[in-house]
């Protein structure tokens, strides 16, 4: 599981930590200049978003078809939460278009984890390190409440309405089905995988990789079941201990354009591993944002020392 060829690149999941997820962390621990990189990842995030957006109508309009919902939607997240969190902060017509375009984009897509994502860290950069001023955040809280009201009392003629005009163009929005028949809450068996996981859990654990062994080639959908199941009871709760107070550390301390970066980042190296993915070898997002509230914690020290 943890080799395939020594000349398969692309697939080896050991080159992919050895050489994209650890040097993200390397990089994003030693990153000096937050305004540099949010205004690069900006317009990364918007040439994302434009290039999705093509390859997600031009794959329609020439072969009838969409793109495979789960890659597609996950690969939209993190640009597409980042300008929303960019948005939220200071409005700026382009980004409410971009980010309005990623998140219809991931709705029509279909993938429910990943709008749960751009959901959650909005939410959490909102109320809780967004430090964003009362009169934006009574405005948003009021928008909220607003839009909660009217999805509680117009559920089902604003879901038939959407579906009518997505099937009138030939698209199928599978959480759109999965809403509309009360199926949105189904796992598709990896509950199933994640009991599985679970009833292995031994004090010591099976070893980096050991969660394939045990599921015959599958992961748990769960960064904390995998961490468990390969460290154990032991190690493992150690780690994830770790994990959350760095997570909670790094926010705490970060300046304003960290916690965007930070909590957009969320998305994709949180809330994601909950749902989907593997830490190991398929998003190095995860070792970004550790890298990331790692650095938080380092510039708050340095500047405790200077002063």
């Amino acid at each position: 599981y943890m080799w395939t060829t020594a000349n398969d690149f692309l697939n080896n999941p050991t080159y992919t930590l050895m050489f994209f997820a650890i040097p993200g962390y390397i990089a994003s621990f030693y990153l000096k200049d937050m305004g540099l990189f949010v205004s690069i990842f900006e317009k990364f995030s918007v040439v994302a978003v434009a290039l999705l957006a093509i390859r997600f109508f031009m794959e329609f309009i020439i072969r009838s078809t969409v793109p495979e919902y789960m890659t597609f939607s996950y690969n939209l997240l993190l640009p597409t939460t980042f300008i929303l969190l960019l948005c939220i902060k200071k409005f700026k017509l382009y980004r409410a278009a971009v980010a309005i375009l990623g998140v219809g984009l991931i709705f029509v897509a279909g993938c429910r984890g990943a709008l749960l994502g751009a959901v959650i860290s909005s939410l959490i950069y909102i109320f809780f390190f967004g430090k964003l001023d009362k009169n934006t955040r009574y405005k948003i809280t009021i928008l909220l409440i607003a839009l909660l009201l009217i999805v509680l009392f117009f559920y089902d003629p604003i879901l038939q309405a959407v579906s009518r005009k997505l099937t009138g163009i030939g698209l199928n929005s599978r959480t759109l089905e999965k809403l509309l028949n009360s199926s949105i809450t189904d796992d598709s068996g990896r509950g199933n995988i994640l009991q599985k996981a679970m009833s292995n859990v031994d004090l010591f654990g099976h070893g980096l990789w050991g969660d394939r062994v045990i599921l015959n080639g599958k992961y748990p959908h769960n960064i904390m079941a995998e961490i468990l199941i390969d460290y154990g009871c032991i190690l493992g709760s150690g780690i994830l201990i770790l994990l959350i107070f760095v997570l909670l550390r790094g926010l705490h301390k970060a300046n304003v354009l960290m916690s965007i970066a930070l909590c957009s980042l969320l998305s994709t190296g949180i809330v994601k591993l909950l749902l989907s993915g593997s830490f190991v070898n398929q998003e190095p997002a995860f070792y970004v944002l550790i890298g990331l509230c790692a650095n938080s914690e380092r510039i708050s020290c340095i500047k405790r020392m200077v002063e």
